[in-house]
């Protein structure tokens, strides 16, 4: 079980995403505007500018054959156009208005990101980029810098977001702490995912508890994936005697950990009955769902194990899946009077995603609050 782990964490950080040629979206940039989401749009034009090319073809070449680019204080709010530009090593996006990093995954030779001065809320899809060494995403909107934790040497800028802030009074070490404590351990052990001990039949829920309170609390997610790995801590960590008394930290690690997949999978379902109209899905779109499930399952394990806010338990899980099939529902009719490239598909953004699942988290504290400003796209 233990390699079986090592082996999903090494294929995860090495995976290729296929990926939309820059010279499909420059076409479709070229040949009518509208049928680019006016984001997509605003960042192929861009990059086609930037190319100073005449035609698609030439600003393609161009592109892939550098290593360094520039698209600081060009208001992008995408980076989808970005996927097959694989030669880049230098990137700097700083100064815009990007909420998220997903469209970059693929740039596999990345060596350096200079993202700061955005609006980032979310990083997950840094944990495929497996050569970055140096980051800064400082100015931000960030809580939390999960992703950062698995990884094994980076220099990290992360000051003016709120991980360089304790969260109460009671804590003594921030989010930005944690990540340089839990990188710096995984540099010096060269790799070794968290620390090396188990879970034995012998040891008492409150040892548990207790040996598990720092590691949940700096959201060491190598030690939780290396126990959960393995049969006998595994089934520790899944007691119902032992669940009752976790810690709401521990709870939400083991069951972002634990039931992912299943969330990911009811989201499939739910996409599949409302677009494929009960025929057989193409190849094209089969591959959409194996890649999108990588993307999902890197997205919903950080995510909902960060924070104090639900989803704790199962109970809450079902509940949120409820929520998230109703909103998809509902934009449904939205999306088939788009006539924007594969807008369909948006319906399983992380980033759209993301809104819903702190909507639900707030109402679900707050069952009388105001829902605004998610009901839409």
């Amino acid at each position: 079980m233990r390699v079986l782990c090592f082996l999903v964490c090494t294929f995860l950080s090495s995976y290729s995403f296929s990926k939309t040629s820059f010279k499909t979206l420059c076409d479709a940039h070229l040949r009518a505007k509208s049928i680019l989401a006016p984001d997509v749009f605003k960042t192929v034009d861009v990059l086609f500018k930037k190319s100073k090319k005449q035609t698609c073809s030439e600003a393609e070449e161009y592109l892939n054959s550098s290593t360094y680019l520039d698209l600081s204080n060009k208001g992008l709010t995408t980076l989808k156009g970005l996927d097959s530009l694989e030669g880049i090593e230098v990137l700097n996006i700083r100064h815009n208005d990007l909420v998220d990093l997903w469209g970059i995954e693929n740039l596999q030779n990345l060596l350096v990101l200079k993202a700061d001065h955005n609006k980032l809320r979310n990083v997950s899809a840094l944990v495929f980029l497996k050569n970055l060494v140096k980051l800064d995403v400082s100015f931000n909107q960030l809580d939390y810098l999960s992703p950062l934790k698995e990884m094994q040497s980076i220099k990290l800028k992360a000051e003016g977001n709120n991980v360089s802030e304790l969260r109460d009074a009671s804590d003594e070490m921030t989010e930005l702490d944690y990540v340089e404590s839990l990188v710096f351990m995984r540099e010096v052990s060269k790799g070794d995912p968290g620390y090396d001990f188990e879970v034995s039949e012998e040891n008492t829920v409150e040892d548990i508890k207790e040996t598990l309170e720092g590691i949940a609390e700096r959201g060491d997610f190598s030690t939780f994936r290396k126990l959960l790995a393995h049969e006998v801590s595994r089934g520790r960590l899944l007691d119902q005697n032992f669940i009752l008394s976790a810690t709401t930290k521990q709870k939400k690690m083991i069951l972002a950990l634990t039931e992912t997949e299943m969330v990911i999978e009811g989201l499939f379902v739910k996409f599949k009955n409302l677009f494929s109209r009960g025929n057989p899905l193409e190849k094209t779109t089969e591959d959409f769902f194996e890649e999108k499930k990588i993307q999902l399952k890197i997205f919903f394990e950080y995510y909902l194990a960060e924070g104090s806010l639900p989803p704790y338990d199962k109970n809450d899980l079902r509940s949120l899946e409820r929520f998230l099939h109703n909103k998809m529902g509902k934009r449904v009719s939205w999306v088939r009077n788009q006539t924007y490239f594969q807008s369909e598909k948006d319906l399983l953004h992380p980033r759209l995603l993301q809104d819903d699942i702190f909507a639900w988290s707030t109402t679900r504290l707050f069952p009388n609050s105001i829902r605004t400003g998610f009901e839409g796209m």
